[in-house]
C-alpha cells in the first residue's frame, strides 16, 4: 500500500455506494494480484464454522484368574461440520463472480477403534516375573466425507449478493469428495520377562493389514522390536553418593502405510473439467510398498547425591525405508495424475540427546531445581529409486524462484533457490541493459537446526511457586517471500532506506568490463525482490532464543479450606519474547506440515503470545 494513503479512509468506507449496480463496493485503491481492502474482507467474504462432536467409548473386563485379565474396548469419535461462506460482488475477480459467490460446504468424519486384550501378569518361581499383553484390533477412519455446492467463479450468482441454492447460475460446481477412508487391522503381542527386578527383557510384534495397500502384494506388514534394560544400582553395590543408575538398549521397527486412494487410483470430478481422473498414483511400472523405519537406541540413567543431581543420554540411529512422498507429475503424463506417488529408498537419522537434572537449592522454605535438554538430529537422503534418479523436486517452482529438493547425499530439508550469478572475484554480473544475470535453481538453505537446546527452571518459596522455561534453536536456514514481496512493492524499510540513501550499493560489472557500484532503488529491488526474485538474498539464519513460559503461582493451606484437598492458582504465559532473533518472522512456525514449506514464510500468521489464569481445585 502506498504510504501516501490514509488507511483509516479505508478502515472507516471499506465500502462505498455504487449507483449504477444499485449496490455497496469494496472501497480500494486497486485489484491487483488478489489484493483487497482487508475490512472488506472481515464484512463481505465472511465464512462461518459450526463442529458438531460425539465421542463415545465402552469398555469391559473380565479378570479369569489370578494371572489373566481379558479385556475388550470400542470407542466411537464423530465430526460433523458445516462450512458457510458469502462473498460479496466487488470482491476481488480471481475469488468471486461479478455478482457474488456463495459456498456450503458439509462434511463428516468418523473414527471407530475396537480391541480385545489378553493381559498376563505372573511369576516364574521367586526370581523371575512375565508381563504379556497379546491382543488384536481394528481402526476404521473417514475423514472429511463432503458435499460441497459452490457457485463458483465463472458461473457465479444470477442476481448480486443473493444468498441462496435456487440463485446459482448452474450446479455444474457442485460436487461430492473423500479426503481419506482406510481401515487398518492388526494383531499384536508385547512381553517383559524380569529377572529379579533389576534385570529386564522386552520383546513385541505387530503385524497390520491396511486398506491403503491394497492391489499393492504387500498390504500385510511386520514390525518386531527387543529391548533389556538394567538397573545398575540394584545389581552392584555402589557408592553412597549414587541413588540409581540404569543402562537400556533397544532396537525396533515401525511400520506405515500410504495415503488413501493411490494404489487404487480413485476418479474424482473437479468443477470445469469434462474428464474426471485420478489425483494421485503410481507412475507405471512402479509397485507401492509400505514404509518401514528400524532404530536401534542406547542410553543411560543416572541420579546421585539424594537425588540432587541427575543425567539421561541418549544415542539413536534410524533409517526409513519405502518412505512415502509425492512429486507433481508432469502435465500429460500417461498415467493421467497430478503426482506421482513413490516409495523414497533410504533416509536416516541419527542423533544425541541429553538431560541435565539438578537440586541447586533444597531448603525448608526455598528450592531451585534446573533443568538442561539437548538434542542433536542429523538427517540425510541416503538414497532414491533408480526410476526416480539422484534428486527429485518435492514442490514445482511455477511463478516462484523457490522450490523444496529431495537431493542424495543431502539432508531432508534442501531449500532451493536463485542467486545472483558471480564471477571469479565475487562481483555480481550484469546484462548489457544493466540487470542481473542469475544463476539456475541451486541449494540456499537447509531448514534443519544443528541441535535444540533447552533451560527449565523450577522455584518454590513457602507456598508460592514459579517457573520458567527458555527454548532454543541453533542452526538451520528460513526464507522469507514476505520480505521479498514487500521489497518489491516498495514497502519495506530496506526499500525506504536504500531510497533515502540514493540507491543501493553493489559491486557488479556489466559485459564490457565496466564497473557498476550503484544502482537505483526501484531497479534493484524489483529485480531482487518478489515470488520470481533473487530469493538466496531472503534466506536468513534460524538460529532463535525465546522465553517460551513463565509461570507464577500460589498453593493454598487446604486446612482452611473446607471440603477441599488441594487448591493451587497461577498466571501463565507463553511465547513471551525472544532473547535473539535474525529471521524477520518466527522460525519456529511451519507454514505447512506438508512436504515442501518448512522454512518458508509466505506472509504467514505471527505467532501469538498468551496470558492465562489456572484455578485447579481438588475435593
Amino acid at each position: 500500500m502506498p504510504r501516501g494513503n490514509d488507511f483509516n479512509e479505508y478502515k472507516e468506507n471499506y465500502e462505498v455506494f455504487d449507483p449504477t449496480r444499485n449496490l455497496m463496493a469494496q472501497n480500494w485503491m486497486t485489484n491487483r494480484d488478489i489484493m483487497q481492502n482487508p475490512y472488506w474482507a472481515i464484512n463481505r467474504n465472511k465464512s462461518e464454522d459450526k463442529n458438531d462432536y460425539f465421542n463415545g467409548a465402552l469398555s469391559l473386563s473380565y479378570k479369569a484368574n489370578n494371572w489373566l485379565t481379558i479385556a475388550s474396548r470400542y470407542s466411537y469419535n464423530r465430526i460433523t461440520s458445516l462450512y458457510d461462506k458469502k462473498i460479496f460482488a466487488t470482491t476481488q475477480g480471481t475469488l468471486s463472480n461479478i455478482n457474488g459467490r456463495y459456498i456450503s460446504e458439509n462434511s463428516l468424519s468418523t473414527q471407530r477403534y475396537a480391541d480385545l486384550i489378553a493381559t498376563i501378569n505372573t511369576k516364574i518361581g521367586s526370581d523371575f516375573s512375565f508381563n504379556a499383553n497379546i491382543g488384536t484390533s481394528v481402526t476404521n477412519t473417514l475423514t472429511n466425507q463432503k458435499t460441497i455446492l459452490d457457485s463458483g467463479i465463472s458461473s457465479g450468482l444470477t442476481y448480486a449478493n443473493w444468498f441462496t441454492l435456487a440463485n446459482f447460475v448452474n450446479n455444474a460446481n457442485n460436487y461430492q469428495t473423500i479426503d481419506s477412508r482406510r481401515e487398518v487391522q492388526s494383531v499384536f503381542v508385547a512381553t517383559t520377562f524380569g529377572y529379579k527386578d533389576m534385570l529386564f527383557l522386552d520383546l513385541a510384534g505387530r503385524n497390520d493389514w491396511s486398506s491403503t495397500l491394497a492391489n499393492t502384494g504387500t498390504s500385510s506388514y511386520f514390525y518386531p522390536s527387543v529391548g533389556v534394560t538394567a538397573l545398575i544400582s540394584e545389581m552392584a553395590t555402589m557408592p553412597e553418593w549414587i541413588n540409581f543408575g540404569k543402562v537400556r538398549g533397544t532396537y525396533a521397527q515401525v511400520g506405515n502405510d500410504i495415503y488413501p486412494f493411490i494404489s487404487t487410483p480413485t476418479y474424482y470430478y473437479r468443477p470445469g473439467f469434462t474428464d474426471p481422473k485420478p489425483s494421485a498414483g503410481p507412475k507405471n511400472g512402479t509397485t507401492l510398498k509400505p514404509e518401514l523405519k528400524s532404530e536401534f537406541e542406547f542410553g543411560t540413567e543416572w541420579r546421585m547425591f539424594n537425588n540432587r543431581l541427575g543425567f539421561e543420554v541418549s544415542y539413536y540411529n534410524s533409517e526409513t525405508k519405502n518412505q512415502y512422498l509425492q512429486v507433481v507429475a508432469p502435465v500429460g503424463n500417461q498415467e493421467g495424475v497430478d503426482f506421482y506417488g513413490f516409495n523414497a529408498g533410504s533416509i536416516q537419522n541419527k542423533g544425541l540427546e541429553l538431560v541435565l537434572n539438578a537440586g541447586i537449592i533444597r531448603g525448608d522454605k526455598f528450592s531451585w531445581d534446573t533443568s538442561i535438554n539437548y538434542s542433536h538430529n542429523k538427517n540425510v537422503v541416503k538414497e532414491l529409486p533408480d526410476n526416480i534418479g539422484n534428486r527429485v523436486n518435492l514442490t514445482e517452482a511455477g511463478v516462484n524462484s523457490y522450490r523444496y529438493a529431495l537431493i542424495e547425499g543431502r539432508p531432508y530439508g534442501v531449500i532451493e533457490g536463485i542467486n545472483f550469478k558471480k564471477d571469479a572475484q565475487g562481483r555480481i554480473l550484469l546484462n548489457d541493459d544493466g540487470t542481473f544475470q542469475k544463476t539456475d535453481f541451486e541449494e540456499v538453505g537447509n531448514s534443519n537446526p544443528d541441535f535444540m537446546l533447552g533451560f527449565s527452571n523450577s522455584f518454590k518459596y513457602g507456598a508460592f511457586f514459579a517457573n520458567v522455561l527458555i527454548d532454543g534453536r541453533f542452526g538451520g536456514d528460513v526464507m522469507s517471500l514476505t520480505e521479498a514481496q514487500n521489497d518489491s512493492f516498495g514497502v519495506s524499510k530496506a526499500s525506504g532506506d536504500a531510497r533515502n540513501a540514493g540507491g543501493v550499493a553493489i559491486n557488479a560489472v556489466k559485459p564490457d568490463g565496466t564497473a557498476v557500484t550503484s544502482m537505483d532503488a526501484k531497479s534493484y529491488y524489483t529485480q531482487v525482490g518478489g515470488r520470481a526474485g533473487i530469493t538466496g538474498e531472503y534466506v536468513y539464519s534460524a538460529t532463535n532464543v525465546s522465553v517460551r513460559e513463565v509461570s507464577i503461582g500460589y498453593n493454598f493451606n487446604p486446612k482452611t479450606l473446607p471440603f477441599i484437598n488441594t487448591a493451587s492458582i497461577s498466571l501463565i504465559a507463553r511465547n513471551l519474547f525472544f532473547i535473539y532473533k535474525d529471521a524477520p518472522f518466527d522460525p519456529n512456525i511451519a507454514l505447512s506440515t506438508g512436504q515442501g514449506l518448512q522454512g518458508v514464510d509466505i506472509y504467514g500468521l505471527p505467532s501469538t503470545r498468551s496470558i492465562g489464569l489456572n484455578l485447579n481445585v481438588t475435593f
